[in-house]
């Protein structure tokens, strides 16, 4: 009896501990700071390389470990999301317009929108 508890426990622990590792998909939605979509924004794993980008209605679908943490950016704006063993759909929401993210991603790239005074 002892030698069946000892293996029905043995083959618990081992389906629990390989549930801990096991991958599973994360979904989500990108939006700004007035609920609009932000698309081409970067999901990543973070310390990884691991990643993927936002569609046209910053919609996500990446698969991770059983917890861990995203790191979404676009435009110059990053939020680090962690991931609790029971998330499977995430909503990350910008601080700035969609506009202003836009604004930065081309003042960083040096396609600023203002017209340089001349002398």
């Amino acid at each position: 009896m002892k030698k069946i508890a000892f293996v029905l426990l043995f083959v618990l622990g081992f389906v629990g501990v390989q549930n801990a590792w096991a991958q599973r998909t994360i979904t989500g939605k990108v939006t700004d700071k007035k609920n609009v979509a932000v698309s081409g924004a970067s999901v990543l794993i973070k310390g990884t390389t691991v990643g993927t980008t936002t569609d046209k209605n910053g919609n996500f679908s990446i698969s991770v470990e059983a917890t861990g943490t995203l790191q979404v950016s676009y435009g110059g704006e990053s939020q680090d999301v962690a991931l609790k063993a029971t998330d499977k759909n995430v909503t990350v929401k910008f601080k700035s317009s969609l506009k202003d993210l836009e604004k930065q991603m081309n003042k960083a790239a040096g396609n600023d929108t203002k017209k340089k005074k001349k002398k």
